[in-house]
């Protein structure tokens, strides 16, 4: 029961994880990056803030878990999302999810440099295979005549942000998975990560004077009120949990392989949306991408 129910949640997070790709990049494509990010992180922290609430699990837990989940919070969604979202805005989305899909490359990797677990041959044969499709689906997405032309220097700079949101996002599951370890619950976890991630975005955007102009982009663009509370439910709120629940109820490399499919879900997801069929080359370079990654995870 256990174990199904953190398959269930690992697969529903990367579901939720490419619906949330979609609507937030939506947002950013019209407010910006930071400006949308400011927007999302009140309606998310809210949202699970309540969740918390009615579940009776917002209550004291240890100071240590907290600190661990404040940070994640900081790594994994503020500093993981700026490159993730400004990726996409450069180079397109499918491309940049599959860049930021090595993220479980990462987390093996840091897992052999720092804690020295083996790798293998099973594990280099996956970290080749899952770079490979990667590679496969930002030239295929190049070369498809109906995706927007990025100039070469464009192109770099947005997939050096994909991997960077990769290795962001390695360090804030790894921190996740700690706060689980020390006694800190999916739910308040997600609410945790998120609440800081607002206080933090905020004090930045005070500091640097971006309240005007957020407010002026939202009201220059109204549909952003629309797209704001999908992308919430689906992403930071939603998703987060999701996640929390798969690492809870999972060994972390099996869990971080489902949400890892991330990529697949989000192929259908643009198909239906495109109602076209993306290019042969992306459907196999995203499966590759998966498989590699699924074949170092489960090593």
């Amino acid at each position: 029961m256990i174990l199904g129910l953190g398959i269930a949640a690992g697969l529903g997070t990367a579901i939720s994880w490419s619906l949330a790709s979609i609507f937030n990049s939506a947002s950013s494509r019209h407010v910006g990056v930071f400006h949308f990010i400011m927007m999302r992180q009140p309606l998310a922290s809210l949202i699970l803030g309540i969740a918390c609430l009615f579940s009776g699990e917002l209550v004291l837990y240890p100071a240590g878990s907290l600190g661990v989940a404040a940070l994640s919070g900081l790594i994994g969604l503020i500093l993981c999302d700026l490159c993730l979202y400004s990726s996409i805005l450069l180079i397109g989305i499918r491309p940049a999810l599959v860049c930021h899909s090595l993220y479980s490359c990462c987390t093996a990797l840091f897992g052999t440099i720092f804690l020295h677990e083996y790798l293998g041959l099973q594990g280099i044969c996956g970290l080749i295979i899952a770079t490979l499709g990667v590679m496969a689906v930002i030239i295929c997405e190049q070369r498809d005549v109906h995706a927007v032309h990025v100039p070469p220097h464009k192109r770099n700079i947005g997939v050096m942000l994909a991997l960077l949101s990769a290795v962001l996002m390695a360090v804030g599951l790894v921190l996740s998975k700690e706060a689980i370890r020390q006694g800190l619950p999916p739910l308040p976890l997600s609410f945790m990560r998120n609440a800081t991630a607002c206080i933090i975005i905020w004090c930045a955007a005070l500091a640097l004077g971006h309240i005007r102009s957020a407010w002026t982009a939202l009201k220059t663009h109204p549909q952003v009120w629309k797209l704001l509370p999908l992308g919430c439910i689906t992403g930071p709120a939603g998703g987060i949990w999701l996640s929390s629940v798969a690492l809870e109820n999972l060994p972390a490399a099996v869990a971080s392989t489902l949400i890892g499919l991330q990529p697949i879900a989000l192929l259908v997801a643009t198909g239906i949306l495109e109602r076209r069929c993306p290019v042969r080359g992306s459907i196999l370079g995203s499966c590759a991408a998966c498989a590699g990654a699924a074949l170092l995870l489960l090593r």
